[in-house]
């Protein structure tokens, strides 16, 4: 009986940590992103801005590009030129999404979240703004949203990273599968556990009555001999 509940509880025990550790896993892979210096590496763009520097004050811009996308690279062009003026305030996460299928997958989700649909590329994210193409036009509105988003992080203490805020509500979601998976594990433990129980104590109420039936016998027995 006490091998069969540990033998249940150890198994409980191994397969809760494996549901928890999937549970946070980051939602997109690092490795299959480029910032700023690197993605104008790859497009052969030189840096205009040699002291560029990025750090935790700099407001994030998120890129879903092609890898070779014309709208992409003129859009690559634009923040290259005023790295040199506005360089302290923003960084870059770009996806290459035509010849990678996670980050194509990931564009599809977070567009969705954003009920903003990705109709091609460049899909750009500037805290709560995002920008679906880009063309020249859209440059003075570029820099006042990076500006203001700057500020508001600094001086106001306000993160509008709808990144930070898509990947809370998918550890949210991941929580809540989680506790479901533990409580459908739960409840086969109990449900075990009963069907267990009830086996052991039939068996000894068993045991029992055959005992009596036993030493009912015997004293029958005894009383045939006198």
């Amino acid at each position: 009986m006490k091998k069969i509940l540990l033998a249940i509880l150890s198994l409980g025990l191994i397969l809760l940590p494996i549901k928890s550790i999937k549970a946070e896993e980051k939602y997109y892979d690092e490795k299959n992103t480029l910032n700023l210096i690197e993605v104008l590496e790859e497009e052969k763009i030189e840096l205009k801005n040699k002291d560029y520097k990025e750090s935790d004050d700099q407001v994030t811009i998120y890129l879903f590009r092609g890898l070779g996308c014309d709208y992409c690279r003129a859009f690559l062009k634009f923040l290259n030129n005023i790295s040199v003026e506005h360089g302290d305030k923003f960084k870059l996460v770009s996806f290459e999404t035509w010849y990678n299928e996670e980050n194509a997958m990931l564009m599809d989700e977070i567009s969705s979240y954003l009920e903003m649909p990705a109709d091609g590329v460049p899909y750009i994210i500037i805290g709560e703004q995002v920008i679906p193409g880009y063309v020249e036009d859209y440059d003075e509105d570029i820099i006042s949203t990076i500006s203001a988003e700057y500020e508001a992080k600094n001086n106001q203490n306000k993160n509008n990273d709808v990144f930070v805020e898509y990947e809370k509500a998918i550890k949210a979601q991941k929580r809540a599968e989680v506790f479901k998976s533990i409580w459908s594990v739960a409840q086969v433990f109990v449900y075990v556990g009963v069907i267990v129980l009830f086996v052991y104590l039939q068996n000894r109420s068993l045991k029992k009555e055959l005992k009596e039936i036993k030493q009912e016998l015997a004293k029958l027995n005894k009383k045939k001999k006198e």
